[in-house]
């Protein structure tokens, strides 16, 4: 495998550095298992974020896009005219894989997986923004690995649950990302009721919030304004939105 920090000659990556460049901050929301709250998190924190800011959310979520749906956001289209301005919902500048693939499922694998990466990326005018926060795929797959290797100072946000299995994947995230000298936000610790507390050293230093089961989420889906009055945006504004 080529090393992370290695470019290789493409005018994409050329393209890609042009579209962030006016983009102060941006957040990846990130967690190495499937099934922890990543893309509802990402999408409430950007939904919160834009109340204040110039925001953006990034679905790139090969795999299981889900904030297109928790967003009510499928009847969007992409405006094209020189690349792809983002939608907007909700004051919240909005762009998904799921744009283009549908309710299909995106196979991708390899070079394949980083093509479509790059293309996104050349094609997404954002503008200026305050925050960028990007879905990511889960585990340490090619789109996660290119996310490293082509972002210019990324901050990491990591969700996990309680779970053994979770906290394990999560700890050797951490130890990747402090290796490759990234910036890590933190640690959430989601469903923080329905699984032990969290004792691993090297993920309980790196807390900065956690979060109970919202039994009542289910019912906001697909609605930004009732997602943001949630107890799981309420406790996501009071724990996680102070750390950015």
């Amino acid at each position: 495998m080529k090393a992370l920090n290695e470019k290789t000659f493409d005018p994409r990556i050329k393209a890609l550095e042009k579209n962030l460049k006016e983009i102060k901050k941006t957040v990846v929301v990130c967690g190495p298992k499937g099934g922890v709250g990543k893309s509802s998190l990402a999408t409430v924190l950007a939904l919160l974020l834009s109340q204040q800011k110039t925001t953006g959310l990034f679905d790139l979520d090969f795999h299981n896009s889900s904030s297109i749906t928790l967003l009510g956001a499928e009847e969007f289209f992409p405006e094209e005219e020189k690349g792809v301005k983002p939608p907007e919902v909700k004051n919240l500048k909005f762009m998904s894989i799921n744009y283009y693939v549908k309710q299909k499922p995106c196979v991708l694998r390899g070079s394949e997986v980083t093509d479509a990466f790059l293309e996104l990326f050349t094609i997404t005018k954002w503008g200026r923004l305050d925050f960028l926060v990007i879905d990511s795929p889960p585990g340490l797959g090619d789109a996660f690995l290119d996310l490293l290797r082509f972002l210019k100072d990324p901050e990491f946000l990591l969700v996990t649950t309680g779970s053994i299995l979770s906290v394990n994947a999560v700890k050797k995230l951490l130890f990747l990302l402090d290796e490759l000298n990234f910036k890590v936000i933190g640690v959430v610790n989601n469903f923080k009721d329905n699984f032990p507390k969290i004792t691993e050293a090297k993920v309980k230093e790196k807390l900065v919030g956690e979060i109970s089961f919202d039994p009542d989420f289910e019912k906001a889906v697909g609605d930004p304004e009732k997602l943001l009055r949630t107890r799981f945006a309420y406790e996501v504004k009071k724990q996680v939105l102070p750390m950015l």
